[in-house]
């Protein structure tokens, strides 16, 4: 569940960079790349009190696919805060409340991908 949290964290985070890049920083975008930075962090801070090496991304900024328009950069958006909060409502499903670090960690992820990231590109891919 770790490994593919940070994935997809990285996936997002560099995403939504390489937007920033394709298109000049257009809102929402730049505000979210920094958020899945912490999120990055937060998953890494897992991986490093139990003592386990944090895994290097598989992705960059130039492995992820570019974006021509705001609309289509929008769309993507709404495609990966759909699939992370997705996954980490499955993921908590699966824990059972434990353990308590890692619960709380997935439980604000989930949050922020379905409460806060996927409405401002929901609003923008109109």
């Amino acid at each position: 569940m770790l490994n593919a949290g940070i994935a997809d964290e990285y996936r997002t985070y560099y995403t939504y960079e390489r937007v920033l890049a394709d298109l000049a920083d257009p809102k929402p975008f730049s505000n979210i790349a920094e958020a899945e930075a912490q999120h990055i962090s937060a998953v890494s801070k897992l991986f490093e009190s139990r003592g386990l090496q944090v895994p290097e991304s598989q992705y960059a900024i130039t492995t992820v696919p570019g974006f021509a328009t705001l609309t289509a950069a929008c769309a993507a958006g709404v495609d990966a805060e759909t699939a992370s909060y997705r996954m980490y409502e499955g993921y908590l499903a699966a824990l059972g409340g434990e353990p308590q670090d890692v619960v709380n960690v997935f439980t604000s992820l989930m949050l922020a991908s379905r409460d806060k990231h996927l409405p401002a590109f929901t609003s923008c891919a109109k």
